[in-house]
């Protein structure tokens, strides 16, 4: 059987104000856990309590007893990394901003679908979605104007920033 470690009247009375606190739910319930564990209920009491698993009972209370009222924060982690870095970024605006005759292409202006299928014969990226795109020249500040003309909006734009893109060397996306 497993419970909580002897409570501190400090900790006690934080893990009282915790559990009170409904809008972080997160934060509560681990409190709410931990007293009701301090109280002297068993894992499976509590989580027929809770309505959650022993394993997540077991779970919040170990990591209590070892990291105290830091246990009661959730550990969020920052998402699904980046699939294209800072390079590959700054060449997609960069090619963006570049008119396609001058990259070597015979469009008179860009598309998304037209930008998809440039960015992969130049080998700058194996594979894009119109969306990633798009979030992509969103993030630089660059929107699209009068059909198919891109160009930087916003700060970069007052700031007199010209076709580069942040990091840039300025020489137009080879192979």
């Amino acid at each position: 059987m497993i419970f909580v470690r002897e409570l501190s009247a400090e900790e006690r009375a934080e893990l009282e104000r915790a559990a009170r606190r409904r809008h972080r739910v997160v934060s509560s319930r681990r409190a709410a856990i931990v007293l009701a564990s301090a109280q002297g209920l068993t894992a499976p009491q509590i989580a027929q309590r809770f309505h959650c698993s022993v394993d997540h009972v077991r779970h919040v209370i170990h990591h209590f007893n070892e990291h105290g009222l830091d246990a009661l924060k959730p550990a969020y982690c920052g998402g699904r990394p980046r699939v294209f870095d800072a390079n590959q970024r700054a060449r997609i605006v960069k090619l963006a901003l570049t008119p396609p005759q001058v990259a070597g292409f015979p469009w008179p202006c860009w598309s998304l679908s037209r930008l998809q299928e440039a960015l992969v014969q130049l080998h700058i990226v194996d594979g894009i979605s119109k969306e990633t795109i798009r979030l992509v020249l969103d993030e630089a500040g660059v929107r699209c104007r009068r059909r198919g003309a891109w160009r930087l909006t916003g700060r970069r734009a007052r700031k007199g920033a010209t076709h580069a893109a942040p990091g840039d060397s300025g020489e137009l996306p080879t192979d």
